[in-house]
């Protein structure tokens, strides 16, 4: 993509801040008596074929720099997103360090999968406040333990296989252009095949979204992003 200038970045006002984007969203997945997995749309698919959610060994592929040094990797499990033990206020200061990872912007999009927490065995579940006293973690150094990444507050740990019989439903979010986000929600019962479902919408949002950055494109306006690709394009030319 080469750039016709002048260039104007795009504030974060047009393009919609993703931190505060990201509240409304996680104090809607609050009191609904759920814990909640982020995946994505190939990986659900999987998921409902293999009926359950498989701990995480390092078999998946790594999506950010901090998946290798994860705890939820370390001892094998699946990492969950807890937003009713902690105060709205504890969660909203942690905020900048999981809103990337609880959705994304458009054209990605990610999946939650809302597990009942009443089907879930409680001995196989580590509350966040519980993740370090797991005997894996409190054996190791003080060194050791800070080599390793998690989400404070939020995060919840499930040691073994989460079946799908647990699952409440699918809430398929990603931040759009111009600020707050699209979300759509499927009972897991609701439908056969929610994937294709969810691939039909995904696809309406992807369409308005690369609509509004042409849009924004045309009256010269382009992110940080962009522009550094531009550059990056240009010396590579």
């Amino acid at each position: 993509m080469l750039l016709s200038a002048p260039w104007e970045c795009a504030s974060l006002e047009k393009l919609g801040d993703m931190d505060s984007v990201a509240t409304p969203l996680w104090k809607g997945l609050r009191g609904r008596g759920c814990l909640w997995h982020r995946t994505s749309l190939d990986a659900l698919r999987k998921i409902i074929c293999d009926k359950q959610i498989i701990p995480n060994t390092g078999q998946f592929p790594t999506t950010t720099a901090q998946s290798t040094g994860s705890i939820a990797r370390y001892i094998s499990a699946t990492s969950l997103f807890d937003f009713d033990t902690a105060t709205e206020h504890e969660i909203y200061n942690q905020e900048s360090k999981f809103s990337s990872v609880l959705t994304r912007y458009l054209p990605d999009v990610s999946i939650l999968i809302g597990i009942k927490r009443d089907n879930i065995i409680e001995s196989e579940l580590l509350l966040p406040s519980e993740i370090h006293d797991c005997p894996r973690i409190s054996a190791l150094s003080e060194e050791d333990k800070l080599r390793l990444v998690y989400i404070p507050v939020v995060e919840a740990l499930h040691l073994g296989p989460i079946q799908t019989s647990a699952f409440s439903s699918y809430i398929m979010t990603a931040f759009r252009e111009g600020g707050g986000y699209h979300s759509h929600e499927l009972g897991a019962a609701s439908v056969a095949d929610p994937v294709s479902v969810m691939l039909n919408i995904g696809g309406e949002w992807i369409a308005d979204h690369h609509r509004r950055v042409k849009e924004r494109h045309s009256r010269g306006e382009y992110t940080l992003a962009e522009m550094l690709e531009d550059i990056y394009a240009r010396n590579n030319a």
